[in-house]
């Protein structure tokens, strides 16, 4: 199978209307570990500028975040 030429060009800053990081974590505290750990503390001190700010919480960017459920609990419906 070929290889694809298709090349993606960033949408300008000014002209994006969102982002949308979508992570997943086996735990809450795996998450907090992530969000206190260097790597994102790094970028939050790197790119925090960039991202709409929370009015809550000056320093971040607005987040949601969502417990749910594992995969293994989830129910199959047919």
């Amino acid at each position: 199978m070929g290889q694809s030429h298709l090349k993606l060009e960033p949408i300008p800053l000014k002209k994006q209307k969102s982002v949308t990081f979508f992570e997943a974590y086996q735990t809450e505290e795996a998450f907090s570990q992530h969000v206190n750990g260097s790597v994102f503390q790094t970028f939050l001190k790197d790119f925090g500028h960039e991202f709409k700010q929370d009015p809550q919480n000056p320093g971040w960017p607005i987040t949601q975040m969502a417990i749910t459920p594992k995969p293994q609990d989830l129910l199959e419906i047919k």
